[in-house]
């Protein structure tokens, strides 16, 4: 077993710990912090993604964007990269990928994080684990590492990555 399969299967054990009731409260909290960032008020496009079970629950987070007139981007796979498209309601109908995943429909509106009416961009990063050095352990596709290196590329200091996470998620080193 790798290194990193070793700490996804810890991390995962102990994500299994969480209640629902705990959950939804650390999850509160994060998007309390969030909304009173700096790099939030200045946002106007958060992609976030939606949560899967034992993840921050980002819903709060969506809810507000959308509230404050924020553009929303929520990922879909295609291939081995992530399409962000936009969310106009958390609502909407969304597809359920084999994985599990919600995600928008290929028909939702596109959105493009080089566009220059973004000024300034939050991009929400779910991993199972984080570290001090700001390094991320995703479910080992690859897909968040991808977008982010593109995004970073493409829009430099107007992108703030944030990874999303309870204190269980973290650890000394990823």
């Amino acid at each position: 077993m790798t290194e990193k399969s070793r700490v996804r299967n810890e991390m995962n054990a102990r994500l299994k710990r969480l209640t629902p009731k705990a959950i939804q409260a650390k999850s509160a909290a994060i998007a309390a912090n969030l909304l009173r960032a700096p790099c939030w008020r200045n946002a106007d496009l958060l992609l976030a993604f939606c949560s899967m079970r034992r993840e921050v629950d980002t819903s709060e987070m969506l809810r507000a964007a959308l509230r404050e007139g924020k553009t929303v981007g929520i990922p879909r796979m295609d291939g081995a990269n992530l399409v962000f498209h936009q969310l106009e309601r958390l609502d909407a109908d969304f597809i359920i990928h084999p994985f599990g995943i919600r995600e928008p429909a290929a028909w939702w509106p596109e959105i493009r994080v080089n566009s220059p009416k973004f000024r300034q961009i939050i991009v929400l990063s779910p991993g199972l684990a984080f570290d001090r050095a700001l390094r991320r352990l995703g479910r080992g596709k690859g897909f968040y590492d991808r977008a982010l290196r593109q995004f970073k590329a493409e829009c430099g200091a107007r992108l703030f990555a944030v990874g999303v996470c309870f204190a269980e998620h973290l650890i000394v080193h990823v």
